[in-house]
């Protein structure tokens, strides 16, 4: 057709080659289409117009703007390891969700990032918008929000904690709830919620909440909920069919009373027609 300035332009043939796939891939090839099926699960990687599967990624400085998807199986033995290459650089950037089974970070995770493993490793401090859920967790510093199994933090700076058992060096402002807690430094500020243990090695503030609670069991905590809601549900049910019994009372008694006067009426007609 016809360019910008009104010339006819010849159409170039390209050739468009097909991307190649490694062993991880089988292929089935059917009349209208390809199949492609995964033989291992992994991360899918594009390298050397190929694409293949890897268990492990290495990345530094991840941001929204890299456009991938940061997630692999959280049941496998998928692996990310992240780092940085500058100070004041996070590791993993605003808003980047990472999935993984094991992730390690050297470096601080940045605002409104969610990172899911089974084992992480923070080597760095966690933005107090940030989210990390994790079965088993070694962190630095945490800012930000947690939601764990068992979970050893150096530093804890106005976190959010739940799990079970929880092992921190020091604390100063945060909330905490767990099954077992172990405190070696507790400054000011703070609200400790526990079901079975809690011990602080050394009390060097003040202003802190320290309650027993069935609530510290995260177990016990989800069947209190339930409980919590059935009840609910049934005090509503109790309402709306209160509210329908006071309807039909009302009903009722005026029923009742249009009762009462008709049957006046008929009285007192027969007592005329009798007297006439």
């Amino acid at each position: 057709g016809r360019n910008v300035f009104g010339k006819y332009i010849d159409v170039i043939n390209t050739k468009t080659e097909s991307p190649k796939y490694s062993d991880d891939f089988s292929i089935i090839d059917s009349d209208e289409y390809l199949e492609y099926f995964n033989k291992k699960n992994g991360f899918v990687l594009f390298s050397q117009d190929s694409f293949t599967f890897e268990d492990e990624l290495n990345f530094k400085n991840i941001q929204n703007i890299d456009n991938y998807k940061f997630i692999g199986d959280i049941n496998t033995n998928t692996k990310i390891i992240v780092g940085t290459n500058g100070e004041f650089a996070d590791a993993i950037g605003s808003g980047v969700q990472i999935l993984a089974n094991q992730i390690i970070i050297n470096g601080n995770i940045g605002a409104n990032a969610k990172t899911i493993s089974n084992k992480l490793e923070l080597n760095g401090q966690s933005h107090k918008d940030s989210v990390i859920l994790a079965k088993e967790a070694k962190i630095d510093i945490l800012k930000g929000s947690l939601r764990g199994d068992k979970i050893v933090i150096g530093s804890v700076e106005n976190g959010i904690i739940e799990c079970n058992t929880l092992e921190i060096n020091q604390i100063n402002g945060g909330n905490l709830r767990a099954q077992n807690i172990n405190i070696n430094e507790l400054y000011y500020n703070s609200n400790i919620e526990f079901s079975r243990k809690c011990i602080v090695n050394n009390l060097k503030g003040g202003n802190n909440k320290i309650i027993f609670t069935p609530y510290g069991n995260l177990s016990l905590k989800k069947q209190i909920n339930l409980l919590k809601t059935d009840l609910d549900s049934k005090d509503m049910e109790q309402q709306i069919l209160q509210k329908k019994i006071t309807s039909l009372i009302y009903k009722y008694s005026r029923f009742q009373s249009t009762a009462n006067e008709l049957k006046e009426m008929i009285k007192q007609y027969k007592e005329q027609n009798q007297e006439a």
